[in-house]
């Protein structure tokens, strides 16, 4: 039997090769009219994005994807790839980068998955930032990242871990690489790349929320550094509409095993209600937050007038700022947007504290803890359901007053 060796990285260095002769073929045909519809230049093209396609197809196949060094392979290629400080642009300028022929074997196998990240790649922040700023194809970021840190196949401490990197890669990796900066940046790309990772962050902490305050000792965590990192995530709209739609998920997950004892029931209803409590404030304060930084930005704008050198009158100037001022705090919805955020938060810990309630019965059912033949439910399960209820429902003088005051 022959033996064929294959040099991946070579394949890979001649597909981007090929790329970029044919970036540099339409470019031609854009500056000479004369070229667009010359017969070899597009025979030429074609040809060229053929090779490429099928050597995408060799590249992105499991027959060459090995277990054992799949990782260090995709490893070589991170570093290859972020090894140029400009591997940004060439991100955003390119049809196609060697990020996105790593992403179909990494989704597709979890062990090569979990050999990659480990924990020396995820301390090293322009790592986790080429597998979240490096392909042009989001759709295989977002489903990466959602398996990675998804609390069906997840160890929470693996979880945290993984959430936190990617929270620090995103918030400020592109404020201290020179990747990030430079006259021919693509802000608008920058920016609405961040803006998608944001959302996309908030969705792969919304399972996880309550481990960021009242169930951090699951996961090894600090109740403080994970309530500034909820606030940050929740900063943004998207990603705090994440996490109001994860809250129920969340609660269900943490209500899914018990502890054995009255008094160990009791206790860790109160650490989900605490969580809780947090996370609706969170969202809350959030809500207020970007309605004041809207109203703040509205009343900026509109002053720009009084800043010219107008040359009015003083009456007429002292006019304007007046019916400026006046416009603002009509155009000012700050204080309705307090109330909406107020209400949406009563509702959802009405909400949760009914289905608190429910899981809670349900679990002393499972548990054996209840018989349903008639007999008196016991004591302890009728004081567990209550106060699985009350604390949620009233998580006031709980963890809403702690992420306040903190």
């Amino acid at each position: 039997m022959t033996s064929i060796t294959v040099d991946l990285e070579e394949l890979r260095s001649t597909r981007h090769q090929v790329i970029t002769a044919i970036e540099h073929l339409h470019r031609a045909r854009s500056v000479a009219p004369d070229l667009v519809t010359a017969p070899l230049l597009l025979r030429t093209v074609s040809m060229l994005e053929e090779i490429s396609s099928r050597l995408r197809t060799i590249l992105t196949s499991s027959f060459f994807v090995d277990t054992t060094h799949g990782a260090s392979r995709i490893l070589a290629v991170v570093d290859r790839s972020i090894a140029d400080p400009k591997w940004w642009n060439r991100a955003t300028t390119s049809p196609s980068t060697p990020i996105d022929d790593l992403m179909p074997i990494i989704i597709g196998n979890t062990e090569v998955r979990d050999s990659l990240l480990s924990r020396a790649f995820l301390e090293d922040s322009s790592r986790v930032a080429a597998l979240l700023f490096g392909s042009t194809n989001f759709a295989s970021i977002e489903r990466f990242w959602l398996a990675a840190t998804s609390p069906d196949s997840t160890d929470p401490t693996i979880a945290r871990f993984r959430i936190e990197s990617v929270a620090r890669a995103i918030f400020d990796e592109p404020a201290v690489r020179p990747a990030f900066s430079g006259a021919s940046l693509n802000v608008g790309e920058l920016r609405r790349r961040r803006d998608e990772l944001r959302a996309l962050l908030g969705a792969i902490a919304a399972p996880w929320q309550l481990h960021f305050t009242g169930l951090c000792d699951l996961w090894g965590g600090d109740r403080e550094e994970g309530l500034l990192l909820l606030r940050r995530i929740a900063a943004d709209r998207r990603a705090a509409a994440e996490l109001a739609l994860g809250l129920e998920g969340a609660l269900i997950r943490a209500f899914a095993t018990l502890p054995d004892t009255h008094d160990e029931r009791m206790q860790h209803i109160d650490d989900v209600a605490f969580a809780i409590g947090v996370s609706t404030e969170v969202l809350r304060g959030a809500a207020v937050d970007r309605a004041r930084s809207e109203s703040a930005r509205t009343t900026r704008i509109l002053s720009i007038p009084t800043k010219l050198p107008l040359g009015l009158p003083w009456p007429a100037s002292l006019g304007l700022s007046s019916t400026i001022g006046v416009v603002a705090s009509n155009m000012d919805h700050t204080d309705d947007a307090s109330d909406d955020a107020e209400r949406e938060e009563a509702r959802q810990r009405e909400q949760l504290a009914r289905l608190a309630g429910e899981l809670t019965w349900r679990s002393a059912v499972d548990d054996g803890l209840v018989v349903l033949d008639g007999r008196a439910i016991p004591v302890e399960v009728r004081l567990e359901v209550q106060h699985a209820i009350d604390a949620i429902a009233n998580a006031t003088g709980r963890g809403d007053s702690w992420a306040t005051v903190n």
